[in-house]
Formats: C-alpha cells, sequence, structure tokens
C-alpha cells in the first residue's frame, strides 16, 4: 500500500517546536555535496539551502551500535544527523541522496524516514520521505517531500531501515516521549474521524529505531485478511505493524501507555497479536481513551496491535416484552421503562459487547456468565419456571442461567419501592489493563420505580 505524505505546504514553525515544517517550494541556491562515512557505509547527500549548512552539520550517528551478524552490519545504516547550529531557520531541499553499502543487495525494499530528535518535540511524528530499491550496492532516494525547514539550533535524523512494504515508516526509540504512531497512516487517519493511537514509555531496550505501519481493519466492507485468523474482542478499527527489521528486538518497558484518540463509541481496545489478553481502555473522556499496557517487545518478526470498539455492558427492562430495548446485534430496538407496576413480573435484558461468547477456545476464557444482585424485599429474581421463552432475538432466557452475551431474567416485584438491579460480568472476564493477571469484571447498575400495590387486585 503506497503511503501518501500529508501536509504538503506547511508553514514554517517556530523555533524548537515540533517537526520541520514542510515547505511549497525547494530553495533556489546552487546544489551542495556532503558525502559522510561510517564503518563501509557512505552517503552522498545533494542539497539545496537558503543558507550554506557547514560540513559538520551532516554527518552519521554517532551512537551507532554494532549490528551482531554479517549480515545485520551489511544493512545496518546508522542514522545520518542533520543539524542547524545557527539562530535562524534554514529552509532546504533534498533532491536525491545515494546510499552506499559494503554488499550486493540488489531488489530490497529501503525506506527513509525524517524527524527531529534535539530539541524533543511534544510528538514524536515521522515524516516518511521516500522508498527505494536497491541495485547492487547502492540505495538512491528521490525524495517526494523535497524541502524541509529546519528550526534555529535543531538537530533532526535521516533514518533508513530495509523494510516490508512502502507503508513502513521508521520511528526512533525515544523514552518519555510521546510517539504518533499513526502519523503517516493515512489511509487509516482520513475523513471525519481521526483514528490516532499515539504511546509512551518510561524506558526502552534493545535496537535504537523500528518500523510501523497502520492499516484499516476494514477494506470495501470486508474485514482485512490478517484479522481473519485472530480472536478479536470487540470491533476493530484498525491495526498496526510493528518490527524491527534486521535489527535487534525493541523492549518498552514498565507501564506503556496507549492512548486511542478515536474511536470509542463505547470502550476502545488496545490487544496485542497472538495474546489472549486485550486490554480495555480507560473511560473515553475528550474523545480520547487511555491504556495501559504492561511491558512488551517488538521482536524481529512483526508485533501486531489491534484497535477497536468494545460496547459497554448494559441493562434495560422493554416497554414491549419481547423487544430488544439495548440494541443488541441486529434486533430492532424499542424503548426502555424506568417503573414498574407492582407486584408483577417482569423482562431484564443484559447485553455484553456481541463478540464476546462462551469459549470455544482457550484464546476466550470468559465463561459468558452474568452475575446478578437485587434489592432486598422489594425484588428478586424469579424462581419459577420459564417456559415462556419471550426472549428477544439473540437473547437466551434459559433457566434465569444469565448465559451471555445476551440474557433475558424474569424478575419478581415484592413489595413498592426502589428496585436497584446490578448485573456483573463473571470474574474470567478478558479484559482489565491495570490487572490483567486477575481481571475485575464490569458492571451495570438500573433503578426502576416500583408502583404502589393496587388496593384491589385486577380480577378480584
Amino acid at each position: 500500500m503506497a503511503l501518501a505524505f500529508a501536509g504538503c505546504g506547511g508553514s514554517e514553525q517556530q523555533a524548537g517546536a515540533g517537526l520541520a515544517g514542510l515547505q511549497a517550494s525547494q530553495p533556489s541556491v546552487a546544489l551542495h555535496t556532503y558525502h559522510v562515512a561510517r564503518s563501509g557505509v557512505s552517503v552522498d547527500l545533494h542539497v539545496r539551502a537558503n543558507t550554506v549548512l557547514p560540513n559538520s552539520s551532516i554527518r552519521f550517528q554517532r551512537s551507532e551500535k554494532r549490528a551482531r551478524t554479517t549480515e545485520q552490519a551489511c544493512l545496518s545504516i546508522p542514522p545520518i544527523e542533520i543539524f542547524n547550529p545557527r539562530f535562524v531557520p534554514i529552509t532546504i531541499g533534498i533532491p536525491s541522496f545515494t546510499v552506499h553499502l559494503p554488499c550486493a543487495n540488489t531488489g530490497m525494499l529501503f525506506g527513509a524516514t525524517w524527524t527531529q530528535i534535539k530539541p524533543l518535540p511534544s510528538v514524536i511524528a515521522p515524516l516518511k520521505i521516500g522508498d527505494a530499491t536497491a541495485i547492487r550496492r547502492a540505495i538512491t532516494f528521490a525524495p517526494g517531500v523535497q524541502s524541509v525547514t529546519l528550526a534555529p539550533r535543531t538537530r533532526y535524523e535521516l533514518i533508513i531501515l530495509p523494510e516490508q512494504s512502502t507503508s513502513d515508516v521508521a520511528f526512533p526509540v525515544v523514552p518519555s516521549a510521546t510517539t504518533n504512531l499513526t502519523a503517516n497512516a493515512t489511509d487509516v487517519t482520513s475523513g471525519t474521524t481521526f483514528n490516532g493511537l499515539t504511546f509512551s514509555y518510561p524506558n526502552a531496550s534493545g535496537a535504537s529505531s523500528y518500523s510501523a505501519a497502520c492499516f484499516p481493519a476494514f477494506v470495501n466492507g470486508q474485514l482485512a485478511s490478517f484479522l481473519q485468523n485472530v480472536a478479536l474482542v470487540g470491533t476493530p478499527s484498525f491495526y498496526c505493524d510493528l518490527t524491527t527489521p534486521f535489527n535487534a528486538p525493541v523492549t518498552f518497558g514498565q507501564t506503556v501507555k496507549f492512548n486511542v484518540l478515536s474511536p470509542p463509541a463505547d470502550r476502545a481496545l488496545f490487544e496485542p497479536d497472538g495474546v489472549p489478553q486485550g486490554f480495555a481502555c480507560s473511560a473515553p473522556s475528550n474523545n480520547s481513551s487511555s491504556c495501559n499496557v504492561p511491558q512488551f517487545s517488538i521482536p524481529t518478526t512483526y508485533q501486531n496491535f489491534i484497535v477497536g470498539n468494545v460496547q459497554d455492558l448494559r441493562s434495560c427492562v422493554p416497554v414491549t416484552s419481547g423487544v430488544d430495548c439495548n440494541g443488541f446485534g441486529t434486533d430492532r430496538q424499542g424503548g426502555a421503562r424506568t417503573n414498574v407496576p407492582c407486584c408483577r413480573e417482569f423482562q431484564l435484558l443484559v447485553a455484553d459487547d456481541p463478540t464476546y461468547k462462551p469459549p470455544a477456545s482457550s484464546l476466550q476464557p470468559w465463561d459468558g456468565l452474568f452475575r446478578m444482585t437485587y434489592t432486598p424485599g422489594v425484588c428478586v429474581a424469579s424462581t419459577g419456571p420459564d417456559n415462556d421463552h419471550d426472549g428477544p432475538p439473540g437473547y437466551s432466557d434459559s433457566a434465569q442461567k444469565g448465559i451471555g452475551p445476551a440474557a433475558e431474567f424474569d424478575v419478581a416485584l415484592l413489595a413498592s419501592g426502589t428496585c436497584t438491579i446490578t448485573v456483573t460480568e463473571d470474574s474470567k472476564y478478558i479484559i482489565d489493563d491495570s490487572n490483567p493477571s486477575a481481571p475485575t469484571p464490569r458492571s451495570a447498575t438500573i433503578t426502576l420505580t416500583v408502583g404502589q400495590v393496587p388496593a384491589t387486585l385486577p380480577g378480584k
């Protein structure tokens, strides 16, 4: 999937603030060639600038980490530092640059990404500037982004990594900073809803960079092929592939904080691929949801993260018996009651996310049961046999067992007053970001006013 560049023609930014602003046109000055070399790798960088940069302003990153194997050493390209030492902005154009490797890699795809390192911006949002296929020992880039502005006294990096797809974007490992994983994923972030995914981590170990690519969960109304074999909880919105090609793994330590800008129709979900434990975000506020995730690693193969919606647990008493008032599944939705007459039985409908099912495999440990509490002396679960089977389509009303993800209960009234019913998911519930080893189930409460006992009962 080809990556389109967002924000062309942006304005120049203030000193040290955020990513360098994109410019609409190249600086019309003479072309200057910089040559940098390190450990058998060299780069010829052709630059046009409205003010000539000192030769020392373009160099390989000094803190290069040596690769472990011969293959990694050949493909390990240290980030190229581009530093503006002046106290005024400098606009530069990069018509092309060529990377020379110590081994032949004909046909291998590489990507180049631009990012600001110092001063550290509030959000790490790398800019993909181009892709190129190696021919023998050379990789020549002709960037789609032709011009950037270097804020005064700032340092940037040009990160070049092998990639599996032109959708891949390189990210530097920067602890204590917020990283926007969907910064360049225009196919995910386009439209009226911005499906942004950011994360931050207090520390990290391993490689100094990694690649990420994010994709919509549905294409032309069909679930993406990658997700069709994944055990899903909730409705996926998009997913991101993180990898460290030809590099050491990256481990993000302690508690990693993710922020899902959208969607949270109810609660957003963050789910590492291959792990039967998802993480439900905290209740949405300001159109965002925060998820705390334990330490995780990006291996040299893909680590996939799935973002989606989870409908909250909910309950209601339908105005018309047998008609859904929770909007569960595809059933029609009717009205809900806030008061009931004494002293007759009534229906209570409880619905969880439709994707929650009793376990078909060990990947979904929730046993599908709801736990109920009632106001003593006012209302109780009906103890009589349930022979009417008046649950709406999709609801289970089997012997008051409360089998989810949707269940219908018969409730008996004992006296007038206030009937409060609390329904709780079983303790084996699959999702809890704050305590994943011993999840705390969600609960929903409904309060009903029970009318006075009539002086003369009907039929008497």
